[in-house]
């Protein structure tokens, strides 16, 4: 077999290990959870833990039932609820859900 040959020979078994570790190293280095301020330097994201409602007009979750009219305007304790720290938050993301609507409408959330 001529040099060139073996070489050749060679670099498959070396680009499969190569990918191989490549790809352990990829799936063992996961971010860790979210905990809120880890480092104590902010900007850190605190996910809310699923199933956790911060307003629900469904039940009263958040301070307010039933349908909400026409110009109404519902506020909502956030800080201190559902796995929000109470203090330090400067930025919260929200997920907006209607159920059960009884005509067009529209959300407006500042």
């Amino acid at each position: 077999m001529t040099t060139d040959g073996r070489r050749r020979e060679l670099r498959l078994p070396r680009l499969l290990a190569v990918l191989a570790l490549l790809l352990t190293t990829a799936v063992a280095v996961r971010p860790g959870v979210a905990a809120a301020d880890a480092a104590g330097l902010g900007g850190d994201y605190v996910a809310i833990p699923k199933g956790v409602d911060l307003l629900d007009t469904r039940d009263g979750t958040g301070g307010h039932t039933g349908v909400v009219g026409a110009g109404g305007v519902v506020s909502f304790p956030v800080l201190g609820v559902g796995g929000i720290p109470a203090s330090g938050v400067s930025a919260v993301m929200v997920r907006l859900v209607t159920t059960s609507g009884t005509g067009s409408s529209w959300l407006r959330v500042y």
